[in-house]
């Protein structure tokens, strides 16, 4: 919810104010953000693994439009003309939804090789279905730490460029990326 508030509210802003972009594409960013949190819910509540990949599936395809609308975001807020970077993530990216909602193969999530996970609270367990991650579906993960390099390298570029004030907390959320990456992979 917080993030939709942060989305709302700079895509007003951008509507009162056409010419700073950067609140349209962190409006972007957060709403690709509240797809990803509700894609989330619904995997940490599927019963099955069939229900489970479908969340799943759901989440890389919201995963590739995250990382389309940060490129974008850091481009305009760095003032930096996007190049072939972005445009070749950006197709990517195009790509990899268009695989996600079409193909239903072992290109993509091996359905026959089932990932449950129990986590262990006090006093409960969670457990939740996933599946193996096709080769497609791997290389999509890849290619965002490629992208969240890339960002990495931007801003601290953007850093160099005498702006460390406003540098830093696109560092530092890129910092964070990582982290929830790594995380999310444990």
């Amino acid at each position: 919810s917080i993030s939709f508030y942060v989305g709302f509210y700079h895509l007003l802003i951008y509507i009162r104010r056409r010419q700073f972009r950067e609140h349209l594409t962190f409006s972007l960013l957060c709403f690709t953000v509240v797809f990803y949190d509700a894609f989330c819910v619904g995997l940490y509540n599927a019963t099955s693994v069939i229900e489970g990949a479908q969340w799943q599936r759901a989440q890389f395809i919201s995963l590739a439009l995250f990382v389309t609308a940060f490129l974008w975001f850091v481009s305009v807020y760095t003032g930096q003309k996007p190049g072939s970077v972005i445009f070749f993530f950006s197709l990517f990216y195009l790509l990899a939804v268009i695989v996600q909602l079409m193909d239903r193969s072992d290109f993509t999530f091996m359905m026959d090789r089932p990932s449950i996970k129990h986590i262990v609270f006090p006093g409960f367990t969670v457990t939740y279905y996933e599946v193996i991650l096709g080769p497609f579906t791997a290389l999509q993960s890849f290619m965002g730490l490629i992208a969240s390099a890339y960002i990495l390298v931007m801003g601290f570029r953007y850093f160099k460029d005498g702006h460390r004030r406003e540098a830093m907390p696109l560092i530092l959320a890129t910092g964070l990326m990582y982290a929830a990456g790594f995380h999310d992979t444990m």
